[in-house]
């Protein structure tokens, strides 16, 4: 399943033409749900705090291929070391129960309404992918492995590893805030999305719990997209 949510999603932001429609396809949450569903552990602080780690992962990036002008399949391949590093250094660091879980929220929520209120329009070009299909697959298969592997070590860190964000980084090398700009939703709009899962999974297990969140996260992702346009 994990496979082929990455692979639509990967193949939806790689033909589509629009900085706009890239960036939305990058903001949804899909290989997220999925590989919550594949770890299989409840949701806490560590979840919360793999956002920052995401955007960590855009931003040096942006910054490698941007400012120091590095090739972009390096950059790629330094992004996602620095997320795994990150990832696997704190996967046990950070504290579970409810407290750290709910102030992980009241942190992350203001820093992506900030982020996302202070960033200023950029011009975006369109651009539509020239790689093969045939191209795409084995990177797209080589990071899901990386991530199989790593994932019960990753914990709360592995549903937001860069798997969609790996091909999505390649398709947007022209324009990196294309790439790096959907974080700022994410960090406004998965905490709530959290907050229902958490809330409700004793009752409804984890599946319930998550296409109940997604039910909050959706009106929200519409509201801040709408406020980009």
């Amino acid at each position: 399943m994990l496979i082929g949510v990455v692979t639509i999603q990967c193949l939806l932001i790689a033909y589509a033409e629009s900085p706009k429609w890239k960036g939305l396809f990058l903001t949804l949450p899909l290989p997220f749900t999925a590989v919550v569903m594949s770890v299989g552990r409840p949701i806490d602080a560590s979840t919360i705090a793999a956002l920052f780690v995401l955007l960590v992962y855009t931003q040096s990036v942006r910054l490698l291929s941007n400012r120091l002008h590095v090739p972009i399949v390096l950059a790629i391949g330094t992004g996602v070391a620095i997320y795994a590093v990150i990832g696997l250094g704190c996967a046990k660091l950070v504290p579970t129960g409810d407290t750290p879980f709910w102030v992980a929220c009241a942190v992350t929520i203001p820093t992506g309404l900030l982020l996302h209120s202070r960033h200023r329009k950029e011009t975006e070009h369109p651009h539509r992918t020239t790689l093969p299909i045939a191209l795409k697959l084995p990177a797209i298969l080589a990071v899901l492995g990386l991530l199989l592997t790593l994932k019960h070590a990753l914990a709360g860190f592995a549903p937001l590893f860069p798997l969609v964000s790996v091909v999505g980084a390649y398709e947007t090398r022209h324009s990196l805030w294309t790439l790096a700009r959907p974080v700022f939703t994410l960090m406004v709009a998965i905490p709530p999305m959290l907050i229902v899962t958490r809330l409700t999974q004793p009752s409804f297990g984890l599946g319930g719990g998550l296409a109940l969140g997604w039910v909050v996260f959706l009106p929200i992702l519409f509201l801040l997209r709408r406020d980009q346009q």
